[in-house]
């Protein structure tokens, strides 16, 4: 068995597939599956996909019989591994050659983190560099509570969310289709261990630098990644400032007294960043009940 998977969901990514894939069965730790998801593409994507399925023999290719969604892709892709470490790459990335070698190495020698991110910069279609976009949530010699508010305070530009997991405790993290579902989940990771950030280049991301937020959460919503609240009473933030303050109060493994300090700490950063207020809170929590 292998001991890394490489999860690729894919929907209509023919222009930069064959870089990506060739980007995973590159990799300088060869002891990886490769499993590519498509979503019931219309494009050339399966063609290009069953090309190295057919050539690589850690290549696992899937095709959905209909489109079940982007969060339901990413969430399939994880379910069919059964290896020790699993990442995601994002069907129009790129890894660089020793990422998950250098991933790997930290790992196994560091039993008390469960995640690992690398460096990353933004690309445009000529893999030229666009500029660095990392978040600081390197949560070493942390309290769990210090490193679930350093992560809820930091984490801005989720990049991250494509490093290597411990798959035992990714399998337990919450993949939501909300706004910030990446935030969550990587909010949630700190509960379990330690994550490191390598301060080696290692993911190449292609995102247009010239977008906004607002036309990215727009292009999000268009194709599913996330949809709006049922009530036009609150924003979407709130949402995600519920999830994880619900996620403090039922899950986390911080006594009750920590939880209770944790939580309000947690809404004051979404007040502080996303002007989310505690009324907001309760009707995000009445909305999700309905």
């Amino acid at each position: 068995m292998a001991k890394v998977t490489i999860g690729i969901p894919v929907y209509n990514e023919e222009m930069f597939l064959r870089e990506t894939i060739d980007s995973a069965v590159s990799q300088k730790f060869k002891d990886i599956e490769i499993i590519i998801s498509d979503n019931a593409s219309d494009d050339k994507s399966w063609e290009i996909i069953q090309e190295f399925a057919c050539r690589d023999h850690r290549v696992k290719a899937i095709r959905q019989t209909e489109n079940i969604g982007p969060v339901d892709n990413f969430k399939f892709c994880l379910e069919q591994a059964k290896t020790k470490y699993f990442v995601w790459l994002g069907a129009h990335d790129l890894f660089s050659k020793d990422y998950i070698d250098n991933a790997v190495k930290f790992l196994e020698e560091n039993y008390e983190y469960v995640m690992f991110y690398p460096k990353s910069s933004l690309v445009d279609g000529n893999e030229k560099l666009l500029g660095y976009k990392d978040s600081d949530i390197d949560t070493s010699g942390l309290t769990v509570s210090k490193r679930m508010k350093k992560i809820a305070n930091n984490l801005a530009w989720c990049t991250c969310f494509h490093g290597v997991f411990k798959i035992d405790v990714l399998r337990q993290l919450p993949v939501k289709n909300i706004r910030g579902a990446d935030h969550l989940l990587l909010f949630s990771a700190g509960s379990f261990g330690h994550i490191h950030f390598d301060d080696r280049l290692g993911i190449l991301r292609r995102e247009s630098s010239g977008e906004t937020e607002i036309q990215i959460d727009e292009r999000r919503k268009r194709v599913g990644v996330w949809s709006e609240p049922r009530s036009k009473k609150y924003n979407s933030w709130a949402v995600l400032s519920m999830e994880h303050i619900l996620y403090v109060l039922k899950s986390s493994e911080v006594p009750t007294f920590k939880k209770i300090l944790l939580a309000i700490s947690v809404a004051n950063v979404f007040r502080k960043r996303f002007k989310v207020r505690i009324l907001d809170n309760y009707r995000a929590y009445a909305d999700r009940k309905n």
